[in-house]
Parts: C-alpha cells; structure tokens; sequence
C-alpha cells in the first residue's frame, strides 16, 4: 500500500468529508484498486452530488470516467 493511499485513509477515517472521499478515490485509482475507487466515489457524491463533474475532471479517475454516471 503506497503512501498517499494510507494518508488519503486516515483523511476519511478522522474527518470523512467530500474531498477526504474524492482524495481517497484518486489514491485508489493510482494504485489500481478500482472497486475502493468507486465506493470511495458513491460516498463522496452522496455528500455532493454536483462533484460528478469535477470527478469527471480528475486525471487520476479517468479509469472510471465511463461509469461516473451510473455511481
């Protein structure tokens, strides 16, 4: 598990904001861990449904930018 990925955690676990999530995501996506990216996404836009299109403008998430949609 790299680095950002463990802060990106500790981020959600002490203060689960919409950008704690979307960093969390980013992180994921990094690493490969799509299926966390994506319920790291499915949170985020629960708080804020309007972060799809700025997910939308995320290069880290571009692995998931077909199916931002249907999160």
């Amino acid at each position: 598990m790299g680095r950002g990925r463990d802060i990106a955690r500790a981020l959600v676990a002490k203060a689960p904001s919409t950008e704690a999530w979307l960093r969390q995501a980013r992180s994921e996506c990094r690493t490969g861990d799509l299926q966390a990216a994506r319920d790291c996404l499915k949170r985020a836009f629960a708080l804020d449904r309007s972060l799809r299109q700025a997910a939308l403008d995320e290069p880290d998430l571009e692995p998931l930018w077909a199916n931002i949609g249907k999160l």
